[in-house]
């Protein structure tokens, strides 16, 4: 598998708005100003591949552009070999938790950003925590980003130690040691059991055994005295089953009468119950049949009462009747005296209206100037409000960023700036913490394995050294372990000074950066605040205002005018529209269609009066003989009658006939409760007899209670018994089959201390040896194509006493004289520096394609860029060469080694990438 860098898709990522960059193989060069925002694009392959938001400052927002909710990295990579395409995707929102996806040809493989980059390192063939290690392969054969030559010169120039840790690392030997040292702490699962790569393993595996025989000696005692007491339970258990045979007939029979004893007391409380609700029914319906006489007199009374229910209606209709007619009389009459009054003012209507319409135009034109005025109001409040409080926020944004108060643009502007250092200095003192906290962790796992060892060494064996399993001289163990212990107390303590430095560099990061947010936060207000008065005139406004009001205050005065004149006119209108309006009601209540003339109005006066007389005289005739038909004295009383008899007419009858009911029920009732009186009477003797036969044999049934009981505990004891007999023989069985494991488990162990020794010392060794070789080999072939003094470097090693080896590098110039690298000049270092990235990235076993240059020429004169560029043109070209090479710089020359150029620019402050194939 080798992977090549495909595709990067950039959303809202540092100073990208919207940028897609798709590569190919060869050389990829992209160019630009400084600022552009081409390493932003280095920045986002290293976080797909990593997961660490780190990558510009301590905060994960400070990656999303300024004013974007969110940032968004997709990163595509094709596997040469087969052609799947791997995509990782990272959403960053503000101010929550960012996501990471990995899918392989479209299928999600993993999720979140621990796992993803776990996956990423088995996709490259390296262990997850190189991928974000200070020191390893992955960092300068995938990504060698700025700064990162002068780091390798640091590391080349360094002592003879620390520049043997650094090739280790970097050429892989350290992994295999790192692995030979884990197999001391790493707990793995043999044969069921966890060890470790240790004779700590070994006595653990042999007290095992030990505990194991004398384990099997207990049980087995243990068994012959279980199954002595199985015995014993069952001779016990079969004399107790005898006697609770005979006892089981009489507690049958106890039960028995228990149950019929319950029934006759259910069946008597069930009969005394409905006595007792017979005996309250019998005593309400005596009372109902008592009222039944004189029910009957009344109720034939309000039937004759009832039938002169039809004269009575008669009457009300021969009244309503006579009521229309005198109301159209009377109507008549009104209209009449309402059309004279009318007559007298209907001059004044007409020079009303005309008045009024002119006073309802002045008022309107009134209306609309004083709106006018009030929304020119309005908005000059408004822009003065937001003026004088973008002014008080000035003020505090002045007093809060700790700059001079002065005009809001002026202190937006200086705010801006403190804002943004106030940030770099949380990022810087974060950043400061995060290293405190590595080194406060890796001084306790140093303590901790110093206990471990210490703790071993005050164990049972105490003869042999737990690092290296040689004997020890007498005391030797004691004092070594408080050695130990003494370095560890030291680590420790160190670990917590380190942690209290870096608690006191968050605080005060946090603090920083709390500030910072907040001053932006104002920022924005003050803003918003500018923008919305940008363009507000305020005098223009002002004089507008002032028009509007003016030409209110003519309006009014107009319709006060015209109003005063109105009001000369208004009660003689007023008088000649109320004349009319009775006149128009009282005709339309009469049923005409139009306003008759007063003529015709006399004319319906007259014939009302004629029609209610004979209406008058009808009522007259109907009152006498309902007055005769009921012997009252007035027809008041007549009619009260009779409404009232109808009334409760209904109600008297349904009583009535209630207490005919009641009187057949009574007897009925009055049967059933001697019936059951008979029957409890019956039920009561039938309770004694069971009670007396209970009290017989209740003794007998609870003696076989008792001996059910011992059954059931002798059951449970016998049980038992057998239970722990059975678990005995399994556990028996299982001590057999573990002194077994044992047994295979001390092979395997032999073999896992023989694996960790040739991963500690052979292969370390070897490998280093062989990479040095093709080190040494690729770093001369590209220096001998810069125009430099040393054109090879020498690479050896010398063995110390405890077997790790010293690297030395030395570089050769043209006439073979070697020179130690810190004698060479900073051009020259960088070159050797450049060399060693380049060799390190074709010999490397990462399976990766790829290698991302940035800003490889930064501290190269002008001869030695012309050399790179022929340099990286051969990288990047070949079977033997890197597929694909891209390098980031500002340098036009270094375009001249480029297959495909992508130049990127900021116009507007936002990233654009523009790519295209080099012309011959």
């Amino acid at each position: 598998m080798t992977l090549v860098l495909k595709r990067v898709e950039l959303r809202n990522f540092l100073s990208h708005q919207s940028t897609v960059v798709s590569f190919d193989r060869g050389v990829t060069v992209l160019v630009g100003e400084n600022g552009a925002g081409k390493s932003s694009i280095v920045d986002a392959v290293y976080l797909a591949l990593t997961g660490d938001y780190s990558v510009r400052g301590t905060s994960k927002d400070s990656l999303i552009r300024r004013g974007a909710p969110s940032a968004s990295v997709a990163v595509e990579f094709e596997d040469t070999a087969t052609g799947n395409v791997v995509r990782i995707d990272v959403n960053i929102p503000r101010g929550r938790s960012a996501s990471m996806t990995l899918r392989i040809n479209g299928r999600l493989e993993a999720t979140g950003v621990r796992e993803v980059p776990r996956v990423v390192a088995q996709l490259l063939g390296i262990p997850a925590s190189e991928l974000r290690e200070a020191k390893g392969t992955a960092k300068y054969a995938l990504i060698l980003r700025q700064g990162y030559l002068r780091e390798i010169v640091d590391y080349l120039t360094k002592s003879p130690e620390e520049r043997s840790r650094f090739f280790d690392n970097v050429l892989g030997a350290s992994a295999y040691r790192k692995a030979g040292e884990a197999l001391r702490d790493l707990d793995v699962e043999v044969e069921g059991f966890r060890i470790t790569a240790s004779q700590t393993s070994v006595r653990m595996l042999n007290s095992n055994a030990e505990k194991l025989r004398r384990e099997a000696e207990r049980l087995r005692g243990e068994r012959a005295g279980l199954q002595r007491e199985v015995k014993e339970l069952e001779a016990k258990l079969s004399e107790v089953e005898a006697q609770l045979a005979e006892a089981s007939k009489a507690k049958e029979e106890y039960e028995k009468l228990r149950g019929a004893l319950e029934r006759v007391e259910e069946r008597l409380r069930e009969v005394e119950s409905e006595l007792l609700r017979l005996e309250g029914e019998a005593a309400k319906l005596s009372s109902i049949a008592g009222r039944l006489a004189p029910l009957e007199r009344e109720y034939e009374r309000l039937k004759r009462l009832a039938g002169l229910a039809s004269l009575v209606a008669e009457l009300e209709k021969a009244r309503r009747k006579l009521g229309e007619v005198r109301a159209k009389s009377e109507a008549a009459a009104r209209l009449a005296e309402a059309l004279r009054e009318y007559l007298e003012h209907a001059w004044a209507e007409e020079k009303l209206r005309e008045l009024k319409a002119r006073s309802e135009d002045a008022r309107r034109r009134q209306r609309e100037a004083e709106a006018r005025a009030a929304k020119l109001e309005e908005k000059l409040s408004a822009a003065e409000r937001v003026m004088e409080r973008a002014r008080v926020r000035a003020g505090d944004l002045a007093e809060l960023a700790g700059i001079p108060a002065s005009e809001p643009q002026k202190v937006l502007e200086a705010a801006r700036a403190k804002a943004e250092k106030l940030r770099r200095e949380a990022e810087n003192l974060a950043s400061e913490a995060a290293e405190k906290r590595a080194q406060a962790s890796k001084a306790r796992g140093q303590a901790e394995r110093l206990l471990l060892y210490a703790r071993s060494l005050r164990g049972e064996e105490r003869d042999r050294c737990p690092l290296c399993g040689q004997p020890l001289p007498e005391g030797g163990a004691s004092t070594l372990a408080s050695r130990l212990e003494d370095a560890a107390k030291r680590l420790l303590s160190e670990a917590e000074a380190l942690d209290s430095e870096a608690s006191e560099l968050e605080a005060r990061a946090r603090e920083a950066e709390a500030k910072s947010r907040l001053i932006e936060s104002v920022i924005q207000r003050l803003e918003v605040d500018l923008e919305s008065i940008r363009d507000v005139d305020f005098e223009s406004l002002r004089l507008e205002y002032a028009e509007a009001r003016r030409a209110a205050k003519r309006a009014e005065e107009e319709a006060s005018k015209v109003e005063a004149e109105a009001v000369k006119v208004e009660e003689s209108a007023r008088k000649a529209v109320e004349a009319r309006a009775r006149a128009l009601e009282l005709a339309g209540s009469l049923g005409l269609a139009r306003l008759p003339s007063l003529d015709e109005a006399e004319r319906l006066a007259t014939e009302a009066r004629r029609e209610l007389s004979d209406a008058e005289a009808i009522v007259e005739s109907i009152e006498r003989r309902l007055v005769e038909e009921t012997g009252l004295g007035s027809v008041d009383e007549a009619v009260e009658a009779v409404s009232k008899a109808s009334n409760v007419l209904a109600g008297v009858e349904a009583e009535y006939r209630r207490a005919l009911e009641a009187k057949a029920r009574l007897s009925e009732v009055e049967s059933r409760i001697r019936s059951l009186k008979a029957e409890k009477e019956k039920l009561g003797k039938e309770r004694e007899e069971i009670v007396s036969r209970i009290r017989e044999i209740e003794p007998l049934a609870r003696d076989a209670e008792r001996l059910e009981r011992e059954k059931d505990s002798l059951t449970r004891r016998l049980g038992e018994a057998k239970g722990r007999l059975e678990q005995i023989e399994k556990r028996l069985t299982e001590i057999r089959d573990e002194e077994e494991r044992l047994e295979r488990a001390r092979w395997q162990l032999s073999k896992l201390l023989k694996l960790r020794e040739i991963l500690e010392k052979t292969l370390p060794r070897k490998l280093l040896q062989a990479r040095l070789a093709a080190l040494e080999r690729l770093m001369t072939d590209i220096l001998s194509s810069f125009d430099l003094d040393y054109k090879a470097v020498v690479v050896s090693t010398v063995e110390r006493r405890d077997g790790t080896p010293l690297v030395e590098i030395k570089a050769v110039s043209s006439t073979g004289e070697e020179a130690s690298l810190s004698s060479l000049s900073g051009g020259e270092k960088t070159a050797v520096a450049l060399a060693f990235a380049l060799a390190l990235g074709k010999i490397s076993s990462i399976n990766a394609g790829f290698l991302i240059l940035d800003e490889p020429t930064a501290e190269l004169d002008e001869e030695r860029r012309r050399v790179l560029v022929d340099v990286l043109r051969s990288m990047g070209r070949g079977e033997a060469g890197i597929p694909q090479l891209v390098v980031v710089t500002h340098d036009e020359e270094v375009k001249e080694a480029a297959d495909t150029i992508c130049t990127v620019s900021k116009p507007g402050g936002v990233s654009v990438v523009r790519c295209g194939v080099e012309q011959d």
